[in-house]
């Protein structure tokens, strides 16, 4: 069983006063982060993150909590439309990390998008989270996603089925392909092992190895029921679980993603960062598409998240 307790979570966004915006330029995004989890802007506070490391382009966080993994996220950001994201275990400097559990490199799966290719900037983000975990959404602008698409990442401990566990540290991209720029899809099928794909500091026998899972949901990808929902009225969305690799294509339950639940409905008429009203709470669900496609619809706790 997966033992929980709620934590408040904080809503950044773009519009806020004072809030640093977007563009395509080297160390755009940096700052954002660094202000949301560091230094903080206008009347919003930082979620109380350090950043051991710096340079002009590239910075290095992890959480000061001492109830986290404080496991390092490297992010790059020389280009201008998009930052190199590496998660390690260990940090000795800025360019000196081990355990990493990223996407791939080789192949610049390890980018992530903020700025489309035709426009030069961006003017939505919005981050959520807490001390031990984020989650990063930067919303489309440009004539191929119009309005309505975004590219999300998470990172930060997660709820797990393991008791005292010290690899629970989820790594997660919907960046799509290696694309130089905002590009999203890698999150549009949580059902099967193509565009689903997360990592974790250690597997679940805390070996020094980083751990391939699956995000798994009942709201799988072809449903794309309606909106409204025709039987309820309303909409449907499931938790996201965590399924490890074990043993080559078996999977066995590891962990909870937190604050992420898959829509069952398709959302395509409601604005990304636009409220959804979940019935028996007052909690505050903001939708995203993180897909590219009709399949890709979330919904985010900007209230508070499972920890």
């Amino acid at each position: 069983m997966i033992h929980t307790t709620l934590k408040p979570v904080t809503l950044f966004s773009s519009k806020d006063n004072g809030a640093p915006q977007l563009s395509a330029a080297a160390g755009s995004l940096k700052t954002v982060l660094k202000a949301c989890l560091v230094s903080g802007y206008g009347d919003k506070r930082a979620l109380g993150w350090e950043m051991p490391f710096e340079t002009p382009n590239v910075a290095v966080f992890r959480s000061a909590s001492g109830e986290s993994n404080r496991h390092y996220l490297r992010v790059d950001n020389s280009s201008t439309r998009s930052v190199r994201l590496h998660p390690y275990r260990e940090m000795t400097g800025i360019d000196a990390g081990t355990g990493y559990f990223g996407r791939d490199r080789s192949n610049n799966y390890d980018r992530f998008g903020y700025v489309e290719r035709d426009v030069n900037r961006t003017d939505r983000w919005w981050l959520i989270g807490h001390d031990k975990a984020f989650t990063l959404i930067v919303g489309a602008m440009g004539d191929y996603y119009k309005t309505n698409g975004c590219s999300m990442f998470f990172f930060g401990d997660v709820p797990s089925l393991i008791p005292d566990d010290t690899g629970n540290t989820l790594f997660v991209s919907s960046h799509y392909d290696g694309y130089d720029y905002l590009s999203n899809g890698n999150l549009r099928a949580l059902t099967t092992t193509y565009g689903n794909s997360a990592r974790m500091a250690r597997t679940w026998g805390n070996t020094e190895t980083e751990a391939g899972v699956l995000l798994h949901s009942l709201g799988f990808a072809a449903a794309n029921a309606d909106y409204p929902d025709v039987i309820s009225g309303g909409t449907l969305a499931s938790e996201i679980y965590l399924a490890e690799e074990t043993i080559r294509e078996r999977y066995s339950l590891r962990g909870l993603m937190p604050g992420w639940f898959k829509a069952h409905n398709n959302l395509r008429i409601v604005h990304d960062g636009s409220p959804i009203v979940i019935d028996g709470t007052d909690d505050v669900y903001l939708k995203f598409n993180a897909g590219s496609q009709d399949s890709g619809y979330y919904l985010i706790n900007a209230t508070r998240w499972e920890s």
